[in-house]
């Protein structure tokens, strides 16, 4: 066996024992200390026990106050953090404690018969540490109706349960901000797949193509018809490639930033966008010879943009990326259907002065291809992650796309959807004006399921 085969010596494990053995006597002292009574460390292997079992956080959050309930007859509400950093009561409201949210407490404060205990997370060694300690504030008071085993709910008692109940809590919250990562991750590898690899394919061809027609033009006369079109030719497939760069550079750019990884999400870098002329015509350059290579007539009612511009926030890499899923679906789907004896699709932008029920006016963007209209039992799924609607077997695919429209949508704060037309099937997103979306784009958030 080679040197560079041996497994490295492993640590010695008397410092470690040391240090734990010491641990444990500064602990056994502490709880000698502490003197806590029978139903007071009963609660405390509850509370623990369950803590381990249930895997949701609203659960371990419920679990702490039921606990002082049920062992100790105290009234007893819990604050939490959310995203934004505000206090807010995540268990069921009690009607014997205050209404308004309790004060900022940086150590256990007690006002008449109302204890406030700050509830925090451990402060770990490693980078895993959030970025504030402080989870949320736990209030109780005894029920006066009862006041029975309220006095063995003593201050400190309170202090250390509320220790180990930000201690668990926020186990819960590294552990779920794992599988949120481990979710995006995976979810990011298909996106790359889908919307960056698979469409580079088309390089590799016109490549190959370039070197076929440049072979071809060293044999041809330079002053003869053939040789001038030929050339016209090459730098018409030249601009095609630099496209298809340029447009796979802005896609794999807004797919890994690192903003992505750090938030385990799609965190947006909106700006405000003319949808029209950033957007939609860039993608249809794009996909124009697709679909002509596919038989499929763009209609030029595509190109005609309203007279006004079209402001959106929005990030651009993203939302390309969402109209480029939509047109991509109609170059595999576009069928010839009633009268059309070819295939057709068509891409339109249009002010919806009420496009949010009141709440304001937006932008649709919705592209229609001609085809036999899906099945009524596969329209509520079509947005769902892998699913392919009955008649797409034909034609390869992952059914990862509208999953994809969906999020990003639901991201901007926009709305997205399918309308069977009688000649074929339309898709749409819808975004807000850029005078009525927010002032920022947050990370996407996972869409609404039904």
């Amino acid at each position: 066996m080679q040197a560079n085969d041996n497994p490295p010596p492993s640590r010695s494990p008397a410092p470690l024992a040391g240090a734990v053995r010491t641990r444990v006597r500064e602990k056994i002292r502490a709880y000698e200390q502490y003197r806590f009574s029978s139903r007071q460390s009963r609660a405390l292997n509850i509370f623990f026990d369950l803590a381990q079992e249930f895997d949701e956080t609203e659960l371990i959050q419920l679990l702490c106050v039921l606990v002082l309930r049920l062992l100790f007859r105290l009234e007893a509400e819990l604050y939490c953090k959310n995203g934004a950093g505000e206090i807010c009561l995540c268990t069921p409201k009690s009607p014997a404690l205050p209404s308004a949210p309790p004060p900022f407490v940086p150590s256990v404060r007690q006002e008449g018969n109302l204890l406030y205990l700050p509830v925090r997370g451990k402060q770990p060694s490693s980078g895993e540490s959030l970025p504030d300690s402080l989870l949320g504030i736990l209030v109780t008071r005894p029920d006066t109706a009862s006041g029975k085993g309220a006095d063995d709910a003593t201050p400190l008692f309170l202090e250390k349960f509320a220790n180990r109940a930000g201690y668990c809590l926020h186990n819960r919250i590294l552990a779920e901000r794992h599988l949120r990562h481990v979710r995006f991750l995976r979810t990011l590898a298909r996106d790359i797949g889908h919307n960056v690899i698979t469409p580079n394919m088309r390089i590799k061809l016109l490549l190959r193509h370039l070197e076929e027609q440049m072979a071809t033009l060293g044999t041809l006369d330079r002053s003869g018809e053939e040789f001038r079109s030929l050339q016209a030719s090459l730098r018409g497939q030249v601009t095609a490639l630099a496209g298809h760069f340029q447009n796979g550079a802005l896609f794999l750019e807004s797919l890994l930033r690192q903003s992505h990884f750090d938030l385990g999400r799609y965190a947006l870098r909106c700006a405000r966008l003319d949808i029209g002329p950033q957007v939609v015509l860039p993608q249809l350059e794009e996909y124009r010879v697709r679909l002509e290579e596919r038989g499929i007539r763009l209609d030029p009612e595509s190109y005609r943009l309203p007279d006004e511009p079209c402001l959106v926030l929005a990030d651009l890499g993203l939302i390309s990326q969402t109209l480029a899923n939509l047109l991509s679906n109609a170059v595999k789907y576009a069928r010839p259907y009633g009268e059309d004896v070819v295939p057709r699709t068509r891409c339109t932008l249009a002010l919806i002065p009420d496009a949010f029920s009141g709440s304001g006016p937006g932008v649709r963007v919705t592209v229609v291809s001609t085809g036999p209209p899906l099945a009524r039992e596969d329209e509520a799924r079509l947005f769902h992650e892998d699913f392919r609607a009955a008649d797409t077997a034909d034609e390869s695919g992952t059914g990862h796309g509208l999953s994809f429209v969906q999020e990003i949508v639901t991201a901007h704060h926009g709305l997205c959807g399918y309308e069977r037309l009688p000649g074929g099937n339309a898709f749409y997103f819808l975004l807000p004006l850029a005078e009525q979306a927010p002032e920022k784009c947050e990370g996407a958030k996972p869409p609404q399921k039904e």
